[in-house]
């Protein structure tokens, strides 16, 4: 099972780029994690993890949060 982890422990910067542009969206858009949640059909928690980069999250899951967002793209490098 690979490990979304990098150096020292820190999380992989592909996570770190998602969850940031994430997090960024949202709170452009003046929506409350939990708000965000809801709206996708998670759990407050969840979207925490992903903004900070510590959950990994399938394809699915990415498409439904950028579509509530309003995510065009995201740059990984």
């Amino acid at each position: 099972k690979a490990k979304n982890i990098g150096p020292k422990g820190m999380p992989a910067l592909a996570y770190l780029k998602i969850g940031k542009t994430i997090k960024e969206a949202r709170i452009e858009k003046g929506l409350s994690q939990n708000e965000l949640a809801l709206r996708v059909g998670m759990k407050q928690p969840d979207i925490s993890r992903i903004e900070e980069g510590r959950k990994n999250i399938t394809i699915e899951t990415l498409s439904r949060l950028c579509k509530v967002l309003e995510i065009e793209k995201i740059e990984l490098k």
